[in-house]
């Protein structure tokens, strides 16, 4: 009888944690770059995805993987930071700000995802 519920539940978790599993890989490819608004419309739509997810499984931290999603899109580049640079109208040390803001923001969801994917391993297994 256990296992056949580990088996149900299982069954349940299997999309959403391919949703976190395909969060990743757009988090990894978006780790390599400083990222503007128009580099955010997949990982949008993942996070819309994870606030369901949040709401079938309110008793998994994916509350965790929302907020640091959230602070990393908060924190992307002006889409004209390059004429800004140049034109002198925003500093180095700003743009370098962010982008460690970014870094730490992607480094937050990556463990926070870590978190619920273990969870999920733990509950099935």
């Amino acid at each position: 009888m256990r296992k056949s519920q580990r088996t149900k539940q299982a069954k349940r978790f299997q999309a959403d944690y391919g949703l976190l599993n395909e969060t990743v890989v757009i988090l990894d490819k978006l780790a390599s770059t400083a990222a503007q608004k128009a580099d955010l419309t997949t990982l949008s739509e993942l996070l819309s995805r994870i606030k369901q997810a949040e709401r079938r499984f309110p008793e998994l931290p994916l509350g965790t993987v929302v907020v640091y999603i959230d602070a990393y899109r908060k924190t992307t580049l002006p889409e004209d930071f390059r004429r800004k640079l140049s034109a002198k109208r925003i500093l180095v040390d700003d743009l370098l700000d962010l982008s460690r803001q970014q870094g730490a923001a992607i480094a937050g969801a990556l463990a926070a995802i870590a978190t619920v994917q273990s969870e999920i391993d733990r509950r099935t297994n």
